[in-house]
Protein backbone atom coordinates (compact mmCIF):
# COMPACT_ATOMS: atom_id res chain seq x y z
CA UNK A 1 0.00 0.00 0.00
CA UNK A 2 1.46 3.72 -0.66
CA UNK A 3 0.63 6.72 1.08
CA UNK A 4 1.30 9.76 0.29
CA UNK A 5 0.72 12.68 2.58
CA UNK A 6 0.36 16.36 1.97
CA UNK A 7 1.02 18.73 3.96
CA UNK A 8 -0.18 22.70 4.20
CA UNK A 9 2.61 24.98 5.62
CA UNK A 10 1.49 24.49 9.26
CA UNK A 11 1.46 20.96 9.28
CA UNK A 12 4.96 19.46 7.96
CA UNK A 13 6.32 18.10 11.48
CA UNK A 14 3.08 16.60 11.50
CA UNK A 15 3.46 15.17 8.15
CA UNK A 16 6.84 13.93 9.41
CA UNK A 17 6.01 12.16 12.58
CA UNK A 18 3.38 10.11 10.42
CA UNK A 19 5.76 8.78 7.37
CA UNK A 20 7.94 7.70 10.57
CA UNK A 21 4.84 5.71 11.86
CA UNK A 22 3.82 4.47 8.33
CA UNK A 23 7.59 3.26 7.94
CA UNK A 24 6.92 0.79 11.05
CA UNK A 25 3.93 -0.90 9.29
CA UNK A 26 5.17 -3.24 7.08
CA UNK A 27 2.82 -3.48 4.21
CA UNK A 28 2.81 0.56 3.85
CA UNK A 29 5.11 3.06 1.63
CA UNK A 30 4.88 6.51 2.93
CA UNK A 31 6.33 9.81 1.15
CA UNK A 32 5.49 12.66 2.13
CA UNK A 33 4.76 16.19 -0.08
CA UNK A 34 4.17 19.95 0.22
CA UNK A 35 0.61 21.68 -0.99
CA UNK A 36 2.89 22.80 -3.78
CA UNK A 37 4.59 19.57 -4.82
CA UNK A 38 1.02 17.44 -4.43
CA UNK A 39 -0.28 20.62 -7.08
CA UNK A 40 2.90 20.07 -9.46
CA UNK A 41 2.27 16.19 -9.25
CA UNK A 42 -0.88 15.00 -8.34
CA UNK A 43 -1.49 14.15 -12.64
CA UNK A 44 1.71 11.60 -12.43
CA UNK A 45 -0.09 10.18 -9.02
CA UNK A 46 -1.45 6.79 -9.12
CA UNK A 47 -4.75 5.88 -8.56
CA UNK A 48 -3.77 3.45 -6.73
CA UNK A 49 -2.22 5.44 -4.08
CA UNK A 50 -4.05 6.41 -0.95
CA UNK A 51 -3.50 9.87 -0.29
CA UNK A 52 -3.88 11.33 3.26
CA UNK A 53 -4.67 15.60 3.74
CA UNK A 54 -3.27 17.35 6.68
CA UNK A 55 -4.78 20.35 7.53
CA UNK A 56 -5.92 23.31 5.20
CA UNK A 57 -4.68 21.66 2.23
CA UNK A 58 -6.66 22.87 -0.86
CA UNK A 59 -7.42 19.61 -2.47
CA UNK A 60 -8.24 17.87 0.95
CA UNK A 61 -10.87 21.00 1.91
CA UNK A 62 -12.11 20.07 -1.51
CA UNK A 63 -13.50 16.57 0.00
CA UNK A 64 -15.26 18.28 3.21
CA UNK A 65 -18.70 17.67 1.53
CA UNK A 66 -18.66 14.60 0.41
CA UNK A 67 -16.22 12.59 3.20
CA UNK A 68 -17.48 9.83 5.51
CA UNK A 69 -16.33 11.28 8.90
CA UNK A 70 -15.14 8.75 11.34
CA UNK A 71 -13.86 11.07 14.29
CA UNK A 72 -15.19 14.27 15.22
CA UNK A 73 -14.70 15.96 18.79
CA UNK A 74 -14.68 19.66 19.05
CA UNK A 75 -12.85 20.73 16.10
CA UNK A 76 -10.72 18.10 15.06
CA UNK A 77 -12.26 15.37 12.64
CA UNK A 78 -10.84 12.95 10.27
CA UNK A 79 -12.77 11.02 7.93
CA UNK A 80 -12.63 9.76 4.22
CA UNK A 81 -13.66 8.63 0.43
CA UNK A 82 -12.41 6.20 -1.41
CA UNK A 83 -9.06 6.43 -1.07
CA UNK A 84 -8.55 10.08 -0.07
CA UNK A 85 -8.42 10.92 3.41
CA UNK A 86 -8.36 14.24 5.21
CA UNK A 87 -6.93 14.99 9.13
CA UNK A 88 -8.32 18.39 10.35
CA UNK A 89 -7.73 20.85 13.03
CA UNK A 90 -10.46 23.49 12.48
CA UNK A 91 -8.75 27.08 14.15
CA UNK A 92 -11.61 27.19 16.77
CA UNK A 93 -12.37 29.79 19.85
CA UNK A 94 -13.10 27.27 22.71
CA UNK A 95 -15.66 27.76 25.16
CA UNK A 96 -15.05 27.02 28.87
CA UNK A 97 -16.46 23.81 29.10
CA UNK A 98 -14.77 22.82 25.67
CA UNK A 99 -11.21 23.83 26.81
CA UNK A 100 -12.09 21.15 30.13
CA UNK A 101 -13.06 18.10 27.54
CA UNK A 102 -9.24 19.42 25.96
CA UNK A 103 -7.99 18.85 28.95
CA UNK A 104 -9.30 15.64 30.05
CA UNK A 105 -8.14 14.43 26.18
CA UNK A 106 -4.91 15.75 26.67
CA UNK A 107 -4.07 14.55 30.32
CA UNK A 108 -0.73 13.55 29.58
CA UNK A 109 0.13 16.34 27.48
CA UNK A 110 2.15 19.85 28.44
CA UNK A 111 -1.17 21.78 26.67
CA UNK A 112 -3.04 22.28 30.91
CA UNK A 113 -1.08 25.27 31.51
CA UNK A 114 -1.84 26.53 28.25
CA UNK A 115 -5.42 26.48 28.64
CA UNK A 116 -5.03 28.94 31.52
CA UNK A 117 -3.02 31.29 29.83
CA UNK A 118 -5.93 31.24 27.00
CA UNK A 119 -8.82 31.65 29.44
CA UNK A 120 -6.50 34.57 31.47
CA UNK A 121 -5.87 36.24 28.34
CA UNK A 122 -9.56 36.97 27.46
CA UNK A 123 -10.55 37.61 30.76
CA UNK A 124 -7.74 40.26 31.38
CA UNK A 125 -7.74 41.79 27.79
CA UNK A 126 -11.90 41.98 28.11
CA UNK A 127 -11.43 44.28 31.77
CA UNK A 128 -8.58 46.38 30.74
CA UNK A 129 -9.62 47.57 26.75
CA UNK A 130 -10.83 50.90 28.26
CA UNK A 131 -7.66 52.46 28.98
CA UNK A 132 -4.81 53.01 26.66
CA UNK A 133 -2.52 51.01 29.02
CA UNK A 134 -5.24 48.61 28.41
CA UNK A 135 -4.48 48.73 24.89
CA UNK A 136 -1.21 47.41 25.39
CA UNK A 137 -1.53 44.80 27.69
CA UNK A 138 -4.07 43.45 25.58
CA UNK A 139 -1.99 43.44 22.94
CA UNK A 140 0.60 41.64 24.37
CA UNK A 141 -1.95 38.83 26.26
CA UNK A 142 -3.42 38.36 22.16
CA UNK A 143 0.21 37.71 21.22
CA UNK A 144 1.09 35.13 24.33
CA UNK A 145 -2.54 33.85 23.00
CA UNK A 146 -1.68 33.26 19.59
CA UNK A 147 1.49 31.37 20.67
CA UNK A 148 -0.36 29.56 23.06
CA UNK A 149 -3.27 28.49 20.40
CA UNK A 150 -0.94 27.38 17.79
CA UNK A 151 0.80 25.51 20.39
CA UNK A 152 -2.74 23.83 21.22
CA UNK A 153 -3.37 23.62 17.64
CA UNK A 154 -0.48 20.93 16.99
CA UNK A 155 -1.11 19.17 20.13
CA UNK A 156 -4.31 18.43 18.60
CA UNK A 157 -2.99 17.43 15.32
CA UNK A 158 -0.36 15.00 17.49
CA UNK A 159 -3.77 13.52 19.21
CA UNK A 160 -5.16 13.08 15.76
CA UNK A 161 -2.44 10.97 14.43
CA UNK A 162 -2.32 9.34 18.00
CA UNK A 163 -6.31 8.18 17.13
CA UNK A 164 -5.92 7.19 13.56
CA UNK A 165 -2.39 5.38 14.10
CA UNK A 166 -2.90 3.73 17.60
CA UNK A 167 -6.38 4.30 20.02
CA UNK A 168 -8.70 4.11 16.62
CA UNK A 169 -5.86 1.59 14.48
CA UNK A 170 -9.26 -0.10 13.26
CA UNK A 171 -10.25 2.78 11.50
CA UNK A 172 -6.94 3.36 9.59
CA UNK A 173 -7.02 -0.27 8.79
CA UNK A 174 -10.44 0.06 7.23
CA UNK A 175 -9.01 2.82 5.22
CA UNK A 176 -5.73 1.12 4.26
CA UNK A 177 -7.77 -2.00 3.31
CA UNK A 178 -6.04 -4.05 5.58
CA UNK A 179 -8.73 -6.95 7.02
CA UNK A 180 -8.76 -6.24 11.11
CA UNK A 181 -9.16 -9.65 11.76
CA UNK A 182 -5.80 -10.52 10.36
CA UNK A 183 -4.34 -8.25 13.03
CA UNK A 184 -2.86 -9.63 16.23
Amino acid sequence: MDLVIVHDKFTEDIAQQLNAIMSTIPECQSRVLTENDWDANKMQISSEEYVLFLGNVKDGLALKPIIQWKYEKLNMKYGWIGKKALLLVEKHTFEKGELETLKSMFENQDVKYMNKWIVRGVTIASSVLISPIGLVASAVLATINIKNATKIYKAEYGYMINQLCYTKRTDFNEYIGIDNNSEQ
